[in-house]
């Protein structure tokens, strides 16, 4: 086992939720490939880089013939896959190849960066193959818009005439959170009298999207972020806009009193309660 060893794309590269597949050659003491099939199973170890904790995989199960119908595509996870929240877990197969040549696919849900242990076990024995320990990046899968989620102030309160903002973090099924673009969402502001807003978005390309709106109106709104009608983690929520700071030049004065005032007066005093001023030409 320790002169057989591993190539392809799977060995650095995978994607949460998705097949990733390698193959294995196997080699005899002296290096020579094996011609002939051999039945021993597959141990994945995967340890996560800042954490050190060694998370292994049940034996790959060895297989003779075809590939396994869960090699598809992928619309639920095999069994030894988490799908819950922060699941960090996995499982594999492998498939006899010819000339000593073994696939194995594996499937993990954490994204993030990890080392990965190959070792084949044959019996009771656990050998490491000879290029065993390998790094590989997990990146996130696609956009689940129920996972994602809605941060900043402005998500919630606002202030009339002012642009507020607020951001949304793209998260996969898995809650893995991405770091490219993709996805396009809509915010919608329902407010006091029928007013509506269409927030703007745009695509950071970092994972996250910055949701703009200005409101002139101000009252309890209610606030919708959706894709193709799917809404976000906590949408509809509810939002409250403010009125802003006073503007004299808008201001009115109404009342019977106010009238009584003439040009050139420049102090107006109230009458005592219970009395009226005089009229005018009496």
């Amino acid at each position: 086992p320790q002169a057989s060893s591993a190539s392809g794309v799977g060995m650095t590269i995978a994607t949460a939720g998705e097949w990733a597949t390698f193959q294995m050659v196997a080699r005899d003491n002296f290096f020579n490939i094996q011609t002939q099939g051999t039945s021993s199973d597959f141990i994945l170890k995967m340890t996560k880089f800042f954490r050190g904790t060694d998370v292994q995989v049940p034996a790959c199960p060895f297989k003779t013939a075809g590939a396994s119908a869960a090699w598809g595509a992928v619309t639920s996870a095999p069994d030894g896959v988490l799908m819950g929240s922060k699941s960090d877990n996995g499982t594999c197969y492998s498939l006899l190849g010819a000339n000593g040549t073994s696939y194995i696919s594996y499937m993990w849900t954490g994204s993030g960066n990890y080392q990965m242990h190959v070792q084949i076990k044959d019996g009771d024995v656990e050998s490491t193959i000879s290029n065993g320990e390998f790094d590989v990046t997990i990146h996130p899968s696609f956009t689940d818009t129920k996972m994602s989620l809605a941060s900043g102030s402005a998500y919630s309160i606002a202030t009339v005439g002012l642009t507020m903002a607020f951001t949304v973090q793209t998260r996969d099924r898995f809650e893995n959170v991405r770091d490219t673009r993709g996805s396009a969402f809509t915010a919608i502001l329902d407010g006091p009298g029928g007013a509506f807003i269409n927030a703007s978005s745009l695509d950071n390309l970092d994972g996250k999207h910055r949701l703009t709106y200005r409101a002139t109106v101000s009252g309890a709104y209610s606030i919708k972020v959706m894709t193709d009608g799917v809404h976000i983690q906590s949408s509809p929520a509810n939002m409250s806009v403010s009125a802003t700071t006073p503007n004299p030049a808008a201001f009115t004065a109404v009342g019977y009193p106010l009238s009584l005032v003439g040009p050139a007066s420049r102090v107006f005093h109230p009458p005592l309660p219970g009395t009226l001023p005089p009229r005018p030409g009496s």
